[in-house]
């Protein structure tokens, strides 16, 4: 019976998948035909459906549901026996031979070794061949109908459900896009603090109302935040430009306008950078100074000019040094006693003459205290780095002036030990104030970056108040018929009780109109003088075209006059006219050069 139970088993398993293939094409046709109901309800009620859920959930549901019903409707042995007697036309052996196996007759071994030969002659694929699912075109059928009313069914939305998912779609799409653009900002002001050094939580943010900083709930509430914390980055960015080593950088540069040329010689490149104000480009010419006086190519003629230089510029640098007058009088005016701010002023502390200010003017802020002190201890030590700058330059010129004096040829000696260290000195004094420089130009640039972001965060934040404002008047405006009420009062448009959003009149036309351009003559006068500046720079020499070709052209008019009016002698007409002839070809053609006197005749 081995061939017969062999045959029974694979004959069983092909019914049993045969029937979870049928199984399965039926349920998957009822998926898709409730796949077809839900969406008409969608579409028509207006509830939502979960559809990136129900694309797999359906057909697995399908597939689940038809193995369940083949495990369920699994044939036995004795059924799967009838089912092959059947097909295989055997006349019931196989299913007998199974009734009579255990018994001991003769004729139940003879049904046995009958059954089991013919088992042995056939396959399982003879009894139940591959074949087509029986309701195969159910599901085609079906889902074409699903792919052509999924977008043919009008959208009714009698709930009004799913306008109500789309807008929180939408709300969710938005916020998603917002906390992006807030991260990609959130790390561009991280990158601002870290570059200036300030640690974040010395930004003070104020609490907002009615909600939470580090759980915003919408668009608004992310770019409030933002806004806050870019206002508290600005204002301590300001605190800092505005602080003593801003006003000490301010205060500096005005010194330094201050300064007159200290006569010719080889400083001119260093005396122009530092009256404007370029501490580096200062520092650089210092640098090449100090080479060409090292190397020995500096004669006994610039080595002198450029020690009558460096007296010169630390004469004056010793003059600015102590002329704090315009500190100390600030202070006066803020009811300081005059020794006092005169003691002050020579300390140069910001903290004691904020103290100092709080005590005499206690109406003071703290705020105007602070700025005060900043810029008057600012002022004080742009004096003392003034003075500075006047001791290296003294100690450069008279080291200069003694080694003339004990080499003669100080050029063609290289520069003395006293001159090197005062140069040392003036150098790291003028480095001391490039760095500065650079300091306050970075905060202005981070400043101006803080600035940009506010700009375009108030620029998004403004375009949605825009796009609420216009959302919330469309459809307004429209002219209505008359109907009693108060003229002053507000309505959606003109024609009924009050006018607003609408136009003024129900028959307003635009009126014809003209545009004429015309110029009208103005006449400037020359007014005072507002303002100044003076800073010493390389001269240009230019041409005076324009002088010359009026000059030339006038004095051309007078001579013709004259020799109309024969005030020139007669045998003078040709050497006059061949003068002036020459006179207007050079200004026409641009030379400088004068015309030759003529050759007398």
């Amino acid at each position: 019976m081995r061939s017969v139970r062999k045959l029974i088993r694979g004959v069983k398993l092909r019914v049993t998948v045969g029937g979870f293939v049928d199984a399965s094409v039926v349920a998957l046709a009822g998926a898709v035909g409730l796949a077809i109901g839900l969406r008409v309800v969608e579409r028509v009620v207006g509830v939502p459906m979960a559809w990136d859920v129900l694309a797999w959930v359906l057909p697995a549901g399908a597939v689940v549901g038809g193995l369940a019903y083949a495990l369920w409707r699994r044939p036995n042995a004795s059924r799967v026996a009838r089912l092959i007697d059947e097909r295989a036309e055997l006349r019931e052996t196989l299913s007998t031979a199974l009734a009579v196996e255990h018994e001991e007759g003769a004729w139940s071994r003879a049904i046995t070794l009958s059954a089991e030969e013919r088992a042995g002659k056939l396959r399982p694929a003879m009894i139940a061949p591959v074949r087509a699912p029986r309701h195969w075109a159910w599901p085609i059928g079906l889902g074409a109908a699903l792919a052509a009313g999924w977008f043919l069914v009008p959208r009714i939305d009698v709930l009004g459900m799913l306008a109500a998912a789309d807008d929180r779609a939408a709300a969710e799409r938005e916020l998603l896009e917002v906390q992006t653009e807030a991260n990609e900002r959130e790390q561009r002001i991280e990158s601002m603090l870290a570059s200036r050094g300030i640690d974040p939580t010395d930004l003070q943010e104020e609490e907002a109302p009615g909600g939470d900083l580090d759980l915003p709930r919408s668009r608004e509430q992310i770019e409030r935040a933002q806004l806050r914390k870019l206002t508290s980055l600005r204002d301590r960015l300001e605190e800092l430009r505005q602080g003593e080593d801003g006003q000490r950088l301010e205060a500096a540069r005005d010194l330094m306008e201050q300064l007159r040329r200290p006569g010719p010689g080889p400083m001119d490149e260093m005396a122009r950078a530092m009256a404007r104000g370029e501490f580096g480009k200062a520092q650089e010419a210092l640098e090449q100074l100090r080479q060409q006086a090292e190397s020995g190519n500096m004669s006994a003629e610039e080595a002198a000019a450029l020690q009558a230089q460096f007296e010169n510029m630390a004469s004056q640098l010793e003059q600015m040094a102590e002329n704090r007058e315009s500190a100390i009088r600030a202070m006066e005016r803020a009811g300081i006693p005059r020794e006092e701010a005169e003691r002050l002023a020579q300390q140069g502390n910001a903290e004691q003459i904020q103290q100092a200010l709080q005590q005499a003017n206690p109406n003071m802020s703290e705020s105007q205290c602070q700025g005060l002190a900043n810029k008057l201890a600012g002022q004080c030590k742009a004096c003392d780095g003034a003075g500075q700058m006047a001791q290296a330059m003294r100690q450069i010129a008279q080291a200069m002036g003694e080694q003339g004096q004990q080499q003669g040829q100080q050029g063609q000696q290289g520069m003395s030990q006293r001159a090197s260290q005062g140069m040392d000195q003036l150098g790291q004094s003028l480095s001391e104030m490039e760095q500065l420089a650079q300091d306050m130009a970075g905060l202005d640039e981070t400043f101006e970056q803080a600035m940009a972001e506010m700009a375009s965060l108030g620029e998004s934040m403004g375009q949605e108040s825009w796009a609420q404002l216009a959302g919330g008047m469309q459809g307004e405006g429209q002219t209505g018929q008359w109907q009693p009420g108060d003229p002053q009062g507000g309505g959606q448009g003109s024609g009924g009780p009050g006018q607003q959003g609408g136009s003024r009149s129900p028959e307003a036309q635009e009126a014809p109109f003209t545009l004429e351009a015309r110029r009208s003559p103005v006449h400037t006068r020359g007014g005072p003088v507002i303002g100044s500046r003076f800073v010493y720079g390389e001269q240009v020499v230019g041409e005076a075209r324009a002088g010359f070709s009026e000059a030339v052209e006038q004095s051309g008019k007078a001579a013709a006059e004259a020799l109309e009016t024969r005030r020139v002698p007669r045998e003078y007409h040709d050497a006059v006219k061949r003068y002036f002839g020459r006179l207007e070809r050079t200004a026409r053609d641009g030379e400088t050069t004068p015309a030759p006197p003529s050759d007398p005749e």
